[in-house]
């Protein structure tokens, strides 16, 4: 089951609706880390064969991936716990989060042109295009380190990029992990969530075809 989420609230002007799974859990700003521990362990004590020592390790390994996210000012975020599939034994941990960015430079630019500027040469990137219900989004993968708690991981961000109805904003929605052997399960969660992405409040599309046909009067 997913749950639909709408960032065009109070006022903020955003019209972004997208859908994510019911075990995401939210991430409260206002939250202290410990309780946020708390409630991270907690969730991932709900996954079927987990055990206290992978739970404490879920939680610890979310911190690691939330450390940063004041800085780069996330819309909305939220955390990701499961059993692994390439290592049923294990739990994987994922931060999906949504930005939204001004940028005015994009406007007569095509996403193609978009991706090629996120190109870096020799670097450790991907950049493609993506057709979606929502139009053509730019993915956008690389690998980095983070640091947390005097230890060093390697973990990868994937990242789409789509343009807003204004055309002076975009919308980048992102995962992030350091389970590199459930990448590609993690790369198909993102895929799923952007096949939900629209610009038009779901409340205002007729869903049968009487409302339509009204609609249409």
């Amino acid at each position: 089951m997913a749950i639909a989420t709408s960032l065009n609230t109070e006022g903020d002007n955003i019209p972004l609706w997208f859908k994510v799974p019911e075990t995401f859990m939210e991430i409260n700003p206002d939250e202290s880390v410990e309780d946020r521990i708390q409630r991270i362990a907690t969730s991932a004590g709900r996954v079927v064969g987990s055990t206290p020592d992978w739970q404490a390790h879920a939680a610890l390994a979310h911190e690691a991936l939330i450390k940063n996210l004041a800085q780069i000012d996330a819309t909305y975020a939220a955390i990701f716990t499961s059993r692994s599939e390439t290592l049923p034994a294990r739990l994987i941990s994922a931060l999906f989060t949504v930005i939204i960015r001004d940028a005015p430079e994009i406007t007569g630019h095509t996403m193609a042109t978009i991706a090629h500027g996120l190109r870096e040469p020799g670097g450790r990137t991907e950049t493609l295009l993506v057709d979606y219900p929502a139009g053509e989004a730019c993915v956008h993968g690389e690998q980095h380190l983070i640091r947390w708690n005097n230890q060093e991981q390697t973990a990868r961000q994937a990242q789409t990029i789509f343009r807003l109805p204004d055309d002076r904003r975009i919308a980048i929605l992102g995962i992030t992990s350091s389970c590199l052997d459930d990448w590609e399960d993690l790369v198909g969660l993102l895929d799923d969530i952007c096949h939900t992405v629209t610009f038009t409040d779901p409340a205002d599309t007729p869903t049968s075809i009487g409302g339509i046909l009204d609609g249409g009067l």
